[in-house]
């Protein structure tokens, strides 16, 4: 048989390990939500980066393109390097390019927009501005527009 004192005692000793235990507890309920709000967030972000992906590569596809058709009439040098048109297009890929996805998947929106799709912008046109003057003049410009940002 129960005495009425004994469910007073289990609640006093519930109160007293919940002081006891404050920090643990609400470290717990603090994860416990973060955790719920990460899952619930995550399916937007990699929405997002599903969307940056394809905004980029809609740049990337026009690129290729571009270089595809200056190399079958024989616009483009013999070394990427020494080739303005070409060495843009490294730089849209690996690293405006990288930058703007890579500030997307990791929540960096100076990344994503600043170092990244405004900096896409400015190459990709930069390399539309060479494809259609070599297009136009049937010739490889003398001498790069590109300011290269290499070591030599």
């Amino acid at each position: 048989m129960t005495s009425p004192d004994k469910p007073q005692k289990f609640a006093d000793k519930l109160a007293l390990w919940i002081r006891n235990n404050f920090t643990l507890l609400f470290g717990l309920i603090v994860g416990i939500f973060l955790t719920i709000m990460m899952v619930l967030a995550s399916g937007a972000q990699r929405d997002t980066l599903d969307d940056v992906v394809a905004l980029y590569n809609k740049y990337w596809d026009g690129a290729v393109k571009m270089k595809v058709e200056l190399d079958k009439k024989g616009l483009l040098k013999k070394n990427p390097w020494k080739d303005g048109f070409q060495e843009l297009e490294y730089y849209l890929w690996h690293h405006v390019g990288r930058r703007a996805c890579q500030g997307a998947a990791m929540n960096a929106p100076d990344y994503a927009h600043w170092y990244g799709f405004f900096q896409v912008f400015q190459v990709y046109y930069d390399m539309e501005n060479i494809y259609k003057w070599r297009l136009k003049n049937n010739k490889i410009e003398e001498m790069s527009t590109v300011m290269s940002s290499a070591p030599y």
